[in-house]
C-alpha cells in the first residue's frame, strides 16, 4: 500500500537511499536495511521528499500495511536506521515507551523522550 502523498518517484528514492548489512544482528534471521541518506540526532532515517518520512514507519506501512491508531514502530534489532520490514514490530506506544533504555537504544544516543521519531504521523 502506497501512503497518501507517497508517489513511484519517492519509492525509488526510498530504494536508492537502503544498503543491506553483510552480517546478521543477534536474534534475527536477516540482514538490516540500513538508511545511508539523512538520519536524525538518534539515528532514525527521514526521507525528504515533499515532506519528510520516517523510514521505518515508511517501510513498515509500505511492506506490512498500515500501523495501528496510537502505535510505534519497534526495531526489533536494536537499529534505528534499520527499514527492514522483518525487523520492524508494531506495538502501543505506552509499551513501546516501557522498554529498558538498554533494550532500545543502540546508536550511541541516550534515546532522547523515547519518541520513535512517528509523533502524530502514521508515517
Amino acid at each position: 500500500m502506497m501512503p497518501v502523498g507517497f508517489g513511484y518517484k519517492h519509492l525509488a528514492l526510498f530504494l536508492q537511499g537502503l544498503k543491506t548489512e553483510s552480517h546478521l544482528r543477534p536474534g534475527m534471521t536477516t540482514p538490516c536495511w540500513n538508511w545511508q541518506k539523512y538520519r536524525d540526532k538518534r539515528g532514525y532515517g527521514q526521507l525528504k521528499a515533499g515532506r519528510v518520512w520516517w523510514i521505518h514507519r515508511l517501510a513498515y506501512v509500505l511492506y506490512v500495511g498500515p500501523i495501528p491508531a496510537a502505535g510505534d514502530i519497534h526495531h526489533r534489532c536494536h537499529n534505528q536506521g534499520c527499514a527492514n520490514p522483518d525487523h520492524l514490530e508494531a506495538m502501543p506506544a505506552n509499551t513501546h515507551a516501557g522498554l529498558s533504555n538498554d533494550h532500545r537504544w543502540h546508536n550511541g544516543s541516550d534515546g532522547g523522550d523515547g519518541d520513535d521519531g512517528g509523533g502524530d504521523s502514521p508515517y
